[in-house]
């Protein structure tokens, strides 16, 4: 995952055009003093016929839930290694990890938990800072609260999914960070009159991202949870297929905006049916063990 706010995130610049208004006093659109060149990576050069271009920028969120998660992760991870120090045990792993026995035994939190326990340095340092680099662009594009159910539906369908079809305990962030991927791409398929010709390069390094993980997944002897990655990835594409916002450029107050044109209610209504969905295969995968 690679570092490039300027030239995947919206609320911080972008173009679109616009036909003009009717030729009045003060009828042209506000255009900043600072406005970037017109050959700057990302501003359309060749625009048609009776269009013009504006420079839109969008109020800033900080990403407090962000900033919010990858604290208590690295806590968890520091009281996972004081206590594996001080009782020569992992018992904060062997108590948050998904093992698939524990979950057919009622232990239903370790659905979500995973995502706080990690298996090494290496492990939490790669996690983090894929949080740190996706987290915070996702959270400025789809707000604190979306944010939140976002990162929760991918934590939980990610284990759904390894629990359905993986007998393996497993542990890590990523089923999170696969759901924001998810999340991110559709996010960006849904605003591409915004993102204009960037909107292709953006799709591409998210299947390249994509397509690297699961080649590595798939190497023999390999400690990654592809099940876990895809059903992260599933749930958050599918999160924001419902309840992804869509930006509008409007018109205020001489200025040009981006709002979002979705109701705050779509985001709710994609989270539970998100985790009904998820629930509804863990449900039956548990009575099947049960059976057994």
């Amino acid at each position: 995952m690679t570092n490039n706010e300027e030239n995947r995130n919206p609320a911080q610049q972008d173009w679109q055009n616009m036909p003009p208004e009717p030729n009045k006093p003060g009828a042209g659109p506000h255009e900043p003093k600072d406005t970037p060149p017109l050959d700057q990576p990302g501003q359309p050069q060749n625009l048609p016929p009776g269009a013009q271009q504006i420079w839109v920028k969008a109020p800033a969120v900080k990403p407090i839930v962000t900033y919010l998660i990858f604290g208590a992760t690295i806590l968890v991870f520091l009281a996972q290694n004081f206590v594996k120090f001080q009782f020569k045990a992992d018992f904060v792993l062997a108590f948050l990890a998904k093992v698939n026995s524990a979950i057919i035994s009622g232990e239903l939190w370790r659905f979500f938990t995973p995502v706080l326990v990690h298996g090494g340095i290496i492990h939490i340092g790669f996690n983090m800072y894929a949080l740190w680099i996706l987290g915070r662009q996702v959270e400025m594009l789809f707000g604190h609260g979306r944010f939140t159910m976002l990162y929760l539906v991918g934590a939980f369908g990610g284990n759904v999914l390894s629990f359905a079809f993986s007998p393996a305990a497993s542990v890590g962030a990523s089923t999170a960070i696969f759901g924001l991927i998810g999340a991110h791409a559709v996010f960006i398929f849904k605003n591409r009159k915004i993102f204009g010709e960037r909107t292709r390069g953006m799709l591409t390094q998210i299947a390249f991202i994509l397509l690297l993980n699961f080649t590595i997944s798939i190497v023999p002897n390999s400690a990654i949870d592809l099940w876990g990655h895809l059903g992260g990835f599933l749930a958050g594409t599918v999160y924001a297929v419902l309840g992804a916002p869509v930006l509008d450029v409007k018109r205020k107050d001489g200025r040009f905006t981006l709002e979002d044109t979705t109701a705050k209610s779509d985001g709710y209504l994609a989270f539970l049916m998100v985790i009904l969905a998820f629930s509804v295969i863990a449900f039956f995968v548990i009575r099947n063990a049960r059976a057994l």
